[in-house]
């Protein structure tokens, strides 16, 4: 729980240097890819790129998401 204070504090300390910024909820079936992606980046001990090719996860995450976004 302090974990998450603390978190919650550098947010809201690094959002004031901006000219403008919002938070929202989201529902995590809507966060699928966003979590994916962090997932894929924290298991890799490198820094990585993802220009062309992203992982098969996040392109087949991708491509659900925007089925949902905008149904066949």
């Amino acid at each position: 729980m302090a974990s998450n204070l603390l978190l919650i504090m550098d947010v809201k300390a690094l959002s004031s240097s901006f000219v403008a910024c919002r938070f929202r909820f989201v529902l995590h079936a809507c966060n699928c890819l966003a979590h994916a992606m962090a997932q894929e980046g924290r298991d890799k001990e490198e820094y990585r790129f993802w220009v062309v090719d992203a992982p098969l996860r996040v392109l087949d995450l991708s491509a659900s998401d925007r089925h949902l976004m905008d149904p066949p």
